[in-house]
């Protein structure tokens, strides 16, 4: 096996189980905890679609947090940024919960 591939995979393989621990930590209320660990994903991982969805996922704790100054200018960027509709057209919505806090 390619090296590259290697070293991609297992990075991959982080960012995922940083995921999955951000969901654990979200599920007991420790949000700080869980947005860290989507925002470490999202600078991780080496699949710009996994980065992306981490991103949003750290955004929308924000307003759960009650940070909407924040939350609002990382859903706008996302939102601008990504190719991805369904990503963009989650983003808006988080935005439209930042304007309706």
């Amino acid at each position: 096996m390619n090296i590259t591939l290697r070293v991609w995979r297992q990075a991959n393989a982080q960012a995922t189980g940083k995921m999955g621990l951000a969901v654990i930590h979200q599920g007991r209320g420790e949000l700080t905890v869980a947005r860290a660990l989507y925002e470490q994903a999202a600078r991780q991982s080496p699949d710009p679609s996994q980065r992306e969805q981490a991103a949003l996922r750290a955004a929308l704790l924000l307003v759960d947090e009650g940070r909407l100054d924040d939350a609002e200018t990382r859903l706008r960027a996302l939102a601008e940024a990504t190719e991805d509709p369904e990503l963009r057209l989650q983003a808006r919505i988080g935005l439209s919960s930042v304007r309706l806090e």
